[in-house]
């Protein structure tokens, strides 16, 4: 082979092979990242039924959501009991995949749900926390399974829904009447708030359960005089209003966590539901 035909061989740029060879390291560790943007349908509890005609999640039995990242991690990082309900919104609306829902309109049961399945996808499915043992009288360690779970139909004995109004009507067992409750947003339960701050500072004695009542009940036999209302709040039997309280907590289908734990102590068993707090949040260390 002559000099001048050696001289037009096609060469290997240097520069050339270190960049084909980066960008293929590149290529790759996109791929393995490629799980971020994982998706999956969780299953509402109420199955969109117990929502008014005029929302958005009317009808709507699953919504689709991404699995937890750094982002809302660092919106956990500030996580506390007293604003728990506001991260927790936030949290939910940052992984919807339909950013045009709004997460501050599910109700409590299918943002538990959602969040259920957060806490997995992004911490794993097993949840360790101090509870009380029955078995060595102390407060011990139980580690539960998040995936063990299913969903609880309330009783529609006493009460039924209207989604047209978006209330509950209740017959109290005691006075025999029909009394109807609304869902409450975010406002009523800031006027609660405030009227608690304010009697605290006039040094008046404040009435939490009264002060939900008020916001709740809407009508008493079909009629929605204020006054009404107040003299009921105000002498209402005690059974009465435990029913009020059991209807609103559990009047719409809820995800049951129920479930044998083990005593990390003494190895007692026991049926417990996991905890529902703010620290649910606190991945086990075993994360780490």
């Amino acid at each position: 082979m002559t000099r001048n035909s050696r001289k037009f061989q096609k060469q290997t740029n240097p520069k050339t092979q270190n960049k084909t060879k980066a960008q293929s390291a590149k290529d790759n560790i996109l791929s393995k990242l490629s799980f971020v943007a994982s998706t999956e349908m969780v299953k509402l509890p109420t199955k969109g039924l117990y929502y008014p005609t005029t929302s958005q999640l009317h009808g709507v039995e699953q919504v689709e959501v991404k699995h937890m990242t750094a982002k809302e991690e660092d919106i956990l990082s500030s996580l506390t009991a007293e604003n728990s309900r506001e991260l927790f919104t936030r949290i939910v609306q940052s992984i919807l995949v339909k950013p045009d829902v709004d997460a501050s309109l599910f109700c409590e049961q299918d943002l538990t749900a959602i969040l259920l399945n957060a806490r997995m996808t992004g911490f794993g499915r097993t949840f360790t926390t101090s509870e009380f043992c029955m078995g060595c009288a102390q407060v011990t360690n139980f580690e539960f399974d998040l995936a063990k779970q299913e969903v609880v139909t309330p009783k529609e004995e006493f009460v039924s829904y209207d989604c047209e109004t978006d209330t509950f009507e209740v017959m109290l067992p005691t006075l025999e009447m029909k009394i109807k409750m609304r869902n409450l947003e975010d406002h009523h339960f800031e006027a609660i708030s405030r009227e608690e701050e304010k009697k605290k500072e006039l040094g008046i004695e404040f009435n939490k359960t009264a002060a939900f009542f008020r916001e709740t009940i809407v009508s008493v036999e079909g009629i929605d005089d204020k006054e009404i209302i107040a003299t009921l709040i105000e002498k209402m039997p005690a059974v009465d209003s435990m029913v009020i309280k059991e209807v609103y907590s559990d009047s719409r289908p809820k995800i049951s966590t129920m479930q044998e734990v083990e005593c990390q102590s003494c190895g007692a068993v026991a049926r417990k539901e996991v905890p529902a707090s703010w620290a649910f949040f606190r991945p086990d260390k075993s994360v780490y």
